[in-house]
């Protein structure tokens, strides 16, 4: 029978690669990416928005800022 060998083949080559990654990861991780990424917006001379992640859309910058 070709069809029980093909289905051995399936499982073994299911078994090699990993299950498919979640594009949104589960909600403390993405609270810690949040918080990562608007630590890192306290930049010396300029503001930016970030979109909530993931998203296709740009980052756009809101207003060039000098710090005394």
């Amino acid at each position: 029978m070709q069809t029980g060998l093909q289905a051995v083949e399936l499982s073994n080559l299911r078994s090699l690669f990993p299950p498919p990654v979640r594009l949104s990861p589960p909600g403390p991780v993405r609270r810690r990416i949040r918080i990562a990424r608007s630590d890192r917006l306290t930049s010396p001379s300029i503001d930016l928005e970030l979109p909530p992640f993931p998203s296709p859309n740009p980052i756009r910058v809101l207003r060039p800022r000098l710090h005394q």
